[in-house]
């Protein structure tokens, strides 16, 4: 707008960016307990609810009380370093997918959002008895410290044909 007209000469290349092409370079992680963590394009006004969605929603060991964004910090204009390389914010999932955390708070390009597990999650897990108890079969283990005597009570005892000592 300010210089004057260039002429053009045989194999010159003129190329015009396209805000379109611009914006696909710009992209988001997230990380952890959703269906399908990974990289997205960026997109304007995208909250964490919003990338939250398009990574698929969350996982069952998602924690709702600890959702974290790092945001890098981009100082294209400033000649000195600084010893603070990322701002990093925390939010709480509450009724459903609104975020509890700064109001308003919208990604902007690079953030890195990370969906911790729940420290109380674990997946339930069974174990199997096989042989001379009243109820064989398949059963919860119900306790961090449940022990073979336990499983035995659950399953109903030992019938009179036990063999205790061969048990393996």
């Amino acid at each position: 707008g300010r210089a004057a007209d260039i002429a053009i000469q045989n194999e010159d290349e003129l190329y015009i960016h396209s805000r379109e092409m611009e914006m696909k370079e710009l992209e988001l992680y997230i990380y952890g307990e959703v269906v399908n963590p990974g990289i997205y394009d960026f997109a304007e006004n995208m909250s964490v609810e919003d990338l939250i969605l398009t990574a698929g929603g969350l996982l069952d060991a998602a924690s709702l009380t600890r959702i974290d964004v790092a945001r890098r910090i981009r100082d294209n204009v400033s000649g000195e370093s600084s010893e603070v390389v990322s701002e990093a914010f925390t939010f709480t999932i509450k009724e459903g997918l609104l975020v509890e955390g700064e109001a308003h708070f919208t990604l902007q390009p690079f953030d890195e959002v990370y969906v911790r597990k729940s420290p109380n999650y674990i997946a339930q897990e069974h174990v199997l008895i096989k042989g001379e108890t009243t109820y064989p079969g398949s059963y919860a283990i119900t306790k961090r410290n449940y022990r073979l005597s336990d499983l035995i009570k659950a399953a109903g005892g030992l019938t009179i044909g036990a063999y205790i000592e061969g048990a393996r």
